[in-house]
């Protein structure tokens, strides 16, 4: 007889690269999780070659049938190389699309292996909530930030009790204007098959893309618990940054998300303008690296194209400081017209995604 089909809940998303050891860890967290309806684990491995498969097909063997509700272990390999990335974020984010592509539950998680869960319920929280609240297409739980090698009760808990409640509800406007957008594993999101994210975004399909995706399809709930834990490591993509080049990653980065989301885009650049005014108070005469330069010659724009040069002429130094000037108006009097913030954005840009924007979608 055929075996009846089961309907996956959850599928946990998991993108691996060289991480044996470390993946071995997660995948230990990740299954003592007390989930009471049918989901799967998803492993995505880009190009390991250090026995992370035989590792993954010995855990399928020890695990198989005995942990509860677990229905199915997948791994799939792929290869980042084919997206031709510039940087090691593209290869994160081709390594998730192959995941994405893999997921057949109502509901998905994504994870990392570097990083596991300290507790064994916090996803099943967030089905419930999800469940409670059929109107939000996400449900937000805090996170534990701990150094490498450091104890998990040195850990930093990032949105805590004193700051949100469980049940509340975020827009992007609250999360944007009150800095609360965490980083996408802290996310359980309603799934969209029917959408071809690989078409949509490919090889940009970055932990904030993931988040801004879901968002169009509701708000956040909010739960008020830490589950997952971000282990931070002195050679990570984050940390590897010199401060210069954190502030031009921070300030431009939102309005490449632009060009993705451009019905968001007054409130990207409204509360980004912060991030924009340091960048271009530090980084004028900063020259990045040639494998970020090479990034940001992908995307179109004044401010792409200034940060992706090794040379800049006088004409674009002036123009760069009177970009300043004009960010530190809207800043300095709160000027949320839709038709400045346009305008601040073609200043910045001069693409035709800023062309194509309309005014509604400038309000905040």
């Amino acid at each position: 007889m055929p075996r009846e089909k089961i309907n996956i809940v959850l599928s946990v998303l998991i993108i691996t690269h060289n991480q044996r050891t470390l993946l071995k860890r997660c995948l230990d967290s990740v299954v003592k999780q007390k989930i009471d309806v049918a989901w799967e684990i998803v492993i995505s491995d880009d190009r390991s070659n250090d026995g992370t498969k035989e590792m993954v097909d010995d855990f399928i063997m020890q695990n198989r049938d005995i942990v509860k509700n677990l229905v199915e272990i997948k791994y799939s390999y792929c290869n980042s190389d084919d997206c031709e990335p510039a940087t090691t974020a593209e290869r994160c984010g081709w390594n998730k699309l192959n995941a994405w592509k893999n997921a057949t539950g109502k509901y998905m998680v994504n994870i990392d292996a570097d990083d596991y869960l300290c507790n064994d319920n916090i996803y099943q929280h967030q089905i419930d909530m999800l469940e409670t609240h059929p109107e939000c297409s996400m449900c937000q739980q805090c996170i534990v930030i701990v150094d490498d090698g450091k104890p998990l009760d040195n850990g930093l808990v990032v949105y805590g009790a004193d700051f949100l409640h469980s049940g509340d509800i975020l827009n992007l406007k609250n999360i944007s204007s009150q800095q609360l957008q965490n980083i996408n594993q802290a996310y359980m999101m309603v799934r969209h098959p029917e959408d071809d994210v690989a078409q949509l975004y490919g090889k940009y399909y970055d932990d904030t893309v993931i988040t801004l995706h879901h968002l169009q399809y509701g708000p956040i709930v909010f739960f008020n618990e830490a589950g997952y834990v971000w282990v931070q490591y002195p050679n990570s993509i984050n940390n590897s940054l010199s401060s210069v080049e954190r502030s031009v990653l921070d300030g431009i980065l939102n309005l490449h998300h632009i060009h993705f989301f451009p019905h968001y885009a007054g409130v990207l650049l409204y509360y980004d303008l912060q991030q924009l005014i340091r960048l271009h108070k530090v980084g004028e005469d900063y020259i990045l690296l040639e494998s970020q330069r090479n990034y940001w010659k992908q995307a179109d724009g004044f401010i792409f194209e200034y940060y992706s040069k090794k040379r800049r002429t006088i004409v674009d130094k002036i123009r760069y400081r009177f970009n300043r000037y004009f960010l530190l108006l809207l800043s300095r009097y709160e000027i949320t017209s839709p038709l400045m913030l346009k305008l601040a954005y073609c200043m910045l840009t001069n693409s035709s995604q800023a062309r194509k924007t309309q005014l509604a979608d400038w309000k905040i």
